[in-house]
């Protein structure tokens, strides 16, 4: 055999994210190992020297300085809003909604602006590393088309709402535009679907009814916005006599198919009730502090069993949508909001790959570096100043993290980034298009 479709890449280090206990204050770090690549997956980690001997002729990529690791997960994102990324100042949430982007949205948004803004977002995430991220926004449809167009992996989660919008007029013409994206892409090796009902607000009983048979019925997850502010509880409780949680569990809504966005405004009973529903909470710390919502209680939900997926939200609200940044501000915040047990280094970074793959229904695919899985992987240079010295490789990507280096990227085996450069988008030609957008809107 003389495996020339196979591609070694050796790394002086290699963090493969383990299967392990979601808290763990530690990660495995393996020196001068190497990953063996075919047709998309890993079929081989081990020492350089073993697996170079193994493969003589495979295609050899040496990375000497560098730490390997599997592509980081962003749990939530609204990819199409990164064309208004820079035009608000952080205010309260339904401030910031109702006089800023609403108005913005309802005259701009569209299928070119969405796949102009998701192309943007694309470039902005594999550069900084992310190779898997989640999506919930109108337009789902042009969404999912770029994505696959440019080779990333995502969730896309296609919005069910009563009110009208630029995509749909009504909940019925949610469901069937979503049903058909789902079937679309039922056999896509990068995007899977979902359903993205805003918040548990947006959405009457009978929509959410519908949901969960549907989602059961077709296995795909539900996204959304869960106990985020007060306001949400207290609008629920007036409405229907019962907090979000409550509700959306007598609802069959709650289940381990869910992906609660936030969860952080949560007394006894709704906390428990989440913990026993088997669902998935993402924290996004970045859009939290801009935008005034409650926080994740991040160490705290993970102690007792919950798995947590981070996200950089959009980057209207988030700033940005280099998830390093947001593995800071998530180790940092947690030391205010759980004082007795801030969350490790360790488990923010779990959180941003093995725990966002498995949020999203993924984790037997991508989230973690080993054999059998897709080669979703990312390289770091840590010959840069904010990784050195370096003590710890697990706290100085979590500190340093947002200013390092990502050198290279493969989403599925194949190559997205090398040497810091995009491989097959042209980001020129991404940039132009963002320039006339912003023109467009200043006008």
């Amino acid at each position: 055999m003389t495996p020339v479709d196979i591609e070694i890449i050796s790394a002086r280090w290699i963090l493969p994210i383990d299967h392990n206990a979601p808290l763990a204050s530690q990660l495995r770090v393996l020196e001068n190992h190497a990953i063996a690549i075919k047709d998309r997956r890993i079929i081989a980690i081990g020492p350089s020297a073993d697996l170079l001997a193994q493969y003589p002729s495979a295609l050899h990529t040496a990375l000497n300085h560098h730490v390997l690791m599997p592509g980081l997960v962003n749990t939530h994102n609204f990819t199409a809003m990164t064309l208004l990324k820079g035009l608000t100042e952080p205010q309260p949430l339904l401030q910031w909604l109702n006089t800023s982007i609403l108005p913005i949205e309802q005259q701009w948004l569209s299928e070119s602006f969405t796949r102009d803004a998701v192309a943007l977002g694309i470039t902005e995430m594999l550069l900084s590393g992310t190779t898997c991220f989640s999506d919930s926004y109108l337009f789902p449809n042009a969404s999912a088309s770029v994505t696959e167009t440019l080779g990333m992996r995502a969730q896309i989660h296609f919005p069910i709402s009563e009110q009208p919008s630029n995509w749909a007029q009504n909940s019925e013409e949610y469901f069937e535009k979503g049903l058909e994206i789902a079937d679309e892409y039922r056999q896509s090796a990068l995007i899977t679907t979902g359903f993205g009902p805003y918040s548990a607000n947006s959405v009457s009983n009978q929509s959410f009814e519908r949901i969960a048979m549907l989602a059961e019925e077709i296995d795909r997850p539900i996204h959304l916005y869960l106990h985020q502010h007060e306001a949400e509880i207290t609008d629920s409780i007036d409405k229907y006599g019962l907090q979000p949680i409550q509700r959306l569990s007598e609802l069959g809504v709650l289940s381990p198919r869910t992906q609660a966005i936030q969860a952080g405004q949560l007394d006894a009973n709704s906390e428990q009730q989440l913990v026993e529903s088997g669902a998935s909470v993402i924290h996004c710390p970045g859009a939290s502090l801009k935008l005034h919502t409650a926080l994740s209680p991040s160490t705290k939900l993970l102690e007792q069993g919950v798995n947590m997926g981070l996200g950089t939200d959009s980057a209207a609200c988030g700033n940005t949508l280099n998830l390093f940044s947001q593995l800071n501000l998530a180790v940092m915040l947690s030391a205010k909001v759980d004082r007795q047990k801030p969350l490790s280094c360790a488990a923010a970074l779990r959180m941003a790959t093995l725990g966002g793959a498995e949020a999203l229904g993924l984790d037997s695919e991508i989230g973690s570096l080993s054999v059998g899985k897709q080669a979703d992987i990312i390289a770091i240079d840590t010959q840069t100043p904010s990784l050195q010295p370096l003590h710890s490789i697990t706290q100085q990507l979590v500190n340093g993290g947002a200013n390092a280096t990502v050198s290279h990227v493969w989403v599925a085996g194949q190559a997205k980034v090398s040497d810091g450069q995009l491989v097959d988008i042209d980001l020129n030609a991404v940039l132009a298009k963002s320039d006339w957008w912003k023109k467009q809107l200043a006008s």
